[in-house]
């Protein structure tokens, strides 16, 4: 993979990893127990995914959920994450969503555009007791 300014480009296909499966990407911001990372810095699975990983086009959006899913750690995963996030995308949540903002449990939403509804973020204010500002 080679990176530019303006775009990154594959420089040969991308061989199948041997021994373990790369199909969970997410956020770089993850909490960890410390188990798992005494784990990480011995387990022999690390160095293959780490070198498999090395120049791969967004491994850092993929290393840690690689690693977890394929180690001995993978059945200790939360379910609920607490985030309204909806995929393909991230798309940008609108009032349209809002069934699914109140009746589940989440604490952070991804993500919202004040210029594509303003609304839906009052509302969300109002429901838990801020002070909105003003929809333009």
């Amino acid at each position: 993979m080679i990176e530019t300014p303006l775009r990154a480009l594959r420089t040969g296909p991308a061989a199948a990893p041997e021994g373990f499966m790369v199909e969970h990407k997410g956020s770089q911001w993850i909490v960890l127990p410390r188990a798992f990372c005494e784990w990480l810095v011995t387990a022999p699975l690390a160095q293959r995914v780490c070198r498999y990983l090395r120049h791969r086009f967004l491994s850092d959006e993929l290393v840690m959920q690689t690693l977890v899913a394929n180690g001995p750690y993978r059945d200790r995963v939360a379910t609920d994450l607490g985030r309204a996030i909806v995929w393909p995308g991230p798309r940008t949540l609108v009032a349209d969503d809002w069934p699914m903002l109140t009746t589940g449990r989440y604490w952070f939403g991804r993500k919202f555009d004040l210029g594509v509804d303003a609304g839906v973020l009052h509302d969300l204010a109002a429901r838990i007791g801020a002070r909105p500002g003003p929809v333009p």
